[in-house]
């Protein structure tokens, strides 16, 4: 009978995972899913085949006595508590059974096969009294269908080439001519050859109720399998409450055997290599019963798939073991039948605890139906999950629908216990917690399409913790991460913790902790330290795609939501949320629930919020909300620059008598909110409200949160709004900005509006303020008495009918106190105007009109400006006259590189590199106080030219002419001068 009930919805089928098939992950790991293991088996129907021949190798020989279908071997050498015995062939054919005549003082039966075929076991292996039996063959071990054990004892079956006995000597099926050393009889591990063989398990004999049972051993006594690869193919091992010790390992491998209370546990200290352990077609190894037992898998890449099941399932009042999985390059746990779960399992149903399920390796893969448990489904506490990759581990479900109904039925309060869906799970129903999940990848954990890590809490016990850690990248594409409380449980849920350097989370996925009864929520932390990325809701979901703390339904607090990060995106409909009730597309708004969650944002460089979703359904953001008689948690957003786009809001609001939660804005760069949504045209948002926008025609009377800002630059632009309004009864909270500079630009707005409840205030300070382009300042109210406006800074500047208002339709007008060094663009005004106006008005008339202060210093500000004439000079026109043409007197002369041309009409010419304005004598000519000119014959040796002499220094003459000379002159030192000034000399 199969473990569990299904209840989900069937799936697509995917390609079978035993063909040679390569999975593809987005991160680009690739994960062998098929594993080779050869072709090892052989017919199993000739009676050639048969036969149980003994060698003659011991002291006192095995003998075999036939009697029809039966076998009976006596003989054997016994020392002390050991029977050995050895044989050239070992088979038994269906049908067949082999009968081990030990007399009851014998312990153990240690057997070994030293001919060159493997041994094939279709019948059925006896022996007497409480024996263990040990059989070795290192040429390979096939149980076949109708394989079956009746002994009191252990099972051991190996492909070992010798059993180690406890002083070192070997007992060897590949060198029986060896002298025995027979001295020790107790068996302490096996020795492997260079190429071991490998064992394979189709047994599926049934017990007297007709279950399948297999190869089964008594409650609490061990069955161990060791070989090269391991392959269970359709197969069935069972040792109630007992031990299963499965074991892959490569050539010239030694295992060590020690006795525990749980029996022979086997280790693989010395082991260097491994080979593969393989599980299909429904095939089981079960240790369930009182304590669950305790079952041990090793080997290089272990797999379960086809519906095969690993159950240690403690159903009585013994502590449960553990159960084991360790492999050297991948663990896949991978299932396509929903009627048929691949499971690996360490559940308790009684009332002792449940064992610790713990897989090592080096990829781990759980994937459609799979399933990895730890429950608890009685009065005993469920063990610990714990999985450990040194490269990634990867969830991969059976697609959006089953975790679809999973969420839905849970909402609906229509989730049972027993409801399973692929996946990890560590649930409890009863009165005991269970345990905790850690999941550690030194690379990756992924989990896609449907994949589902869940810890759902139906009883009154608290659910366990979950811990996800990864050295790179943690990845959820339509997948989730669950540890809620289920309708109407009164526990607490467990908390879950993130860590790793890339979180992503997007197209559906879900991460939350939610309360839906009486007890409190757990927390969820986030430690990211590169980015954060929430993205992408898929319209028809449940849920939106985010990160969902919600209270709903009881009174439970909801958990808190912690976010460390350099980088947090949030886009696409996506949103980060701690709401108290709420609404969904099963069970419609949600007005009950209790005090709602707290939202932690800390992001060192910048976070990036935008977008709708693509229906424009639900508006990108972080928010804290109550739909409920409760308070709304508190949002506190610190990082370097904060944007917010393209119709997102920000959020912490009150949509029914709770009152909503104060958002604290802390970003030292900058914040900039921009733009309307292109989908629904709603604004961008940073708001703290009672009511929104964007969900009418709720009749809230809760009152609205504060907002506090504290950043750089402040700009709200683009139709974008920054908001502490009321939308109903509610109050408006208060809005408080501390800013280096603010600017409020084509039709951004910061607004304190109200309809009917207490008009909210604005407190800002920033050295400047800047209104353009019918950017307002406004706490206007409708049937109520408008908001205050304080403003505290040195330049306000309002352009192009840019407003701060403090009016009110059906009640008083509010203050307005301004307090600048300087006002530019805009005053005080009776009524708004097409101008930049500050008012405080009333529609009930002028007496019901507000205050407006305008504090600037005692000071005229037309002082030091000096009046401009009225007539200009044209520069034009005299630019235009040529008045170098005016007279004789007058002269422009163009010289050096370049210039102005000669005529204001003239185009500029090309610029002059080097004009040489000296005179150059020419021959025949003479210049100026020359007597002969160059070339011309006087009779007389022609006189040439002084030649030029650098100038050396500079001389004063008396009538104070400076004059160059050529040589320099004489220096009186400046010791000779003041001894002659002091001396007379």
């Amino acid at each position: 009978m199969n473990y569990f009930l299904k209840r989900v919805n069937p799936i697509e089928a995917f390609d079978v995972w035993m063909s040679k098939f390569c999975l593809n992950r987005r991160n680009g790991l690739r994960i062998w899913v098929a594993i080779a293991f050869g072709s090892f088996f052989y017919p199993l129907s000739s009676p050639a085949q048969a036969q149980i021949f003994p060698d003659g190798t011991l002291p006192r020989p095995s003998v075999v006595t036939t009697e029809g279908t039966i076998r009976r071997i006596t003989g054997g050498t016994e020392m002390g508590g050991s029977l050995f015995h050895s044989f050239q062939e070992f088979s038994v054919m269906t049908g067949n059974t082999a009968v081990f005549e030990n007399s009851l003082a014998v312990e153990n039966i240690l057997t070994r096969i030293t001919g060159l075929n493997p041994s094939l076991i279709d019948g059925i292996i006896r022996a007497n009294g409480s024996a263990n039996l040990y059989l070795i063959n290192p040429n390979g071990i096939v149980f076949g269908p109708n394989a079956q054990l009746s002994i009191g004892g252990s099972f051991f079956a190996s492909t070992a080439e010798s059993i180690v006995l406890g002083d070192g000597s070997l007992f060897s099926a590949i060198d029986p001519e060896a002298p025995p050393l027979l001295t020790v009889n107790v068996p302490v591990g096996l020795q492997f050859g260079t190429n071991p063989g490998n064992i394979g398990v189709q047994s599926q004999g049934r017990d007297s109720s007709g279950e399948p049972v297999g190869l089964q051993v008594l409650p609490g006594q061990t069955v161990g399998l060791f070989g090269g690869n391991v392959l269970l193919e359709g197969g069935q091992v069972r040792s109630p409450g007992g031990r299963i010790e499965v074991g892959s390992v490569g050539g010239n491998s030694r295992i060590s055997l020690t006795p525990t209370e749980r029996g022979m546990r086997a280790g693989y200290e010395g082991v260097e290599s491994f080979q593969d352990i393989q599980l299909s077609q429904q095939s089981g190894i079960n240790t369930s019963g009182d304590g669950g037992g305790t079952i041990h898998l090793q080997g290089r890449r272990i797999a379960v798939g086809e519906g095969s099941q690993v159950l240690a399932v403690n159903v009585g009042s013994l502590p449960g073991g553990s159960l084991n999985i360790k492999a050297s390059e991948l663990v896949a746990i991978t299932g396509a039948d929903p009627d048929n779960f691949t499971a690996v399992v360490s559940d308790t149903r009684g009332v002792g605890t449940g064992g610790d399920l713990n897989i090592e390796t080096g990829q781990f893969l759980v994937q459609g139906t799979g399933l990895v448990s730890a429950s608890t489904f009685g009065p005993g506490d469920g063990g610990n999950l714990t999985i450990k990759a040194a490269d990634s581990i990867t969830v991969i479900g059976a697609g959006s629908e089953p975790l679809q109904l999973l969420i839905g039925g849970a909402l609906s309060g229509q989730l049972q216990p027993e409801d399973r869906i692929g996946g990890l799970v560590m649930g409890t129903v009863g009165e005991a917690p269970t345990g905790n999940m850690t999941l550690e990848a030194g690379n990756a954990i992924g989990l896609y399409n449907g994949g589902v890590i869940y810890s759902p809490t139906f009883g009154d016990a608290a659910g366990g913790d979950l811990q996800m850690r990864a050295g790179n990248r943690i990845e959820a594409i339509a997948a989730g991460v669950l540890s809620n409380t289920a309708f109407g449980s009164a526990a607490s849920a467990g908390d879950i913790t993130i860590e790793t350097r890339n979180l992503v989370v997007t197209d559906g996925t879900v991460i939350s902790s939610a309360t839906l009864g009486n007890g409190p929520g757990g927390n969820i932390m986030v430690n990211a330290s590169e980015v954060v990325e929430i993205s992408r809701t898929v319209p028809g979901n449940v849920l939106p795609t985010g990160i969902l703390n919600n209270t709903l339904f009881g009174t439970g607090t909801g958990g808190d939501v912690t976010i460390k990060t350099a980088r947090l995106i949030n886009r696409g409909g996506a949103l980060i949320s701690t709401n108290s009730g709420g609404g969904n597309t099963t069970s419609g708004l949600v007005t009950s629930g209790g005090v709602g969650g707290n939202i932690t944002i800390e992001a060192s460089e910048s976070v990036e919020i935008s977008g709708v979703s693509p229906d424009g359904l639900v508006t990108s953001g972080p928010g804290t909300t109550t739909f409920s008689e409760n308070p709304a948690g508190n949002l506190t957003i610190s990082t370097g620059k904060l944007t917010i786009s393209e119709g997102a809001i920000v959020s912490s609001a009150t949509f029914n008598s709770g009152d909503g939660g104060t958002l604290t804005v802390n970003a030292s760069e900058g914040i900039d909110i921009s733009g309307r949504s292109p989908i629904t045209g709603l604004p961008s948002t940073l708001v703290s409200s009672s009511g929104r926008a964007d969900i009418p025609d709720l009749e809230v009377t809760g009152s609205g949160g504060n907002l506090r800002v504290s950043t750089g630059e402040l700009v709200v632009r683009d139709g974008a709004t920054l908001d502490v309004r009321s939308f109903g009864a509610g109050n408006a909270g208060i809005l408080e900005i501390v800013a280096d500079s603010v600017r409020v630009d084509t039709g951004g707005s910061l607004n304190a509006a109200t309809v009917s409840g207490a008009g909210g205030n604005i407190q800002l300070r920033s050295p400047t303020l800047l209104l353009r382009r019918g950017g307002n300042i406004t706490t206007n109210a409708g049937n109520t008495d408008g908001g205050n406006i304080a403003i505290d800074t040195q330049i306000l500047t309002a352009l192009d009918n840019s407003d701060i208002t403090a009016n009110a339709l059906a009640g008083r007008g509010g203050r307005v106190s301004i307090n600048a060094e300087g006002i530019f663009g805009t005053e005080f005004r009776e009524a708004e105007t097409p101008r930049s106006d500050i008012t405080a008005t009333s529609d009930l008339g002028p007496e019901f009109s507000g205050t407006v202060e305008l504090n600037t210093p005692d000071a005229d500000s037309s002082l030091g400006i000096e009046q401009l004439q009225d007539n200009f000079v044209n520069a034009d026109q005299l630019i235009a006259q040529n008045f170098c043409a005016t007279g004789d007197v007058s002269s422009f002369t163009v010289t050096g590189r370049g210039g102005l041309p000669a005529s204001p009409t003239e185009v500029l010419n090309s610029p002059v590199i080097l004009d040489d304005l000296r005179l150059v004598q020419t021959q025949g000519t003479a210049l100026p106080g020359q007597s002969n000119p160059i070339g011309e014959s006087t009779g007389e040796k022609m006189a040439q030219p002084s030649p030029l002499v650098e100038a050396q220094g500079w001389s004063v003459t008396p009538s104070g002419t400076v004059v160059l000379v050529a040589q320099a002159p004489q220096v009186t030192p400046l010791s000779s001068w003041v001894k002659q000034q002091n001396c007379g000399d």
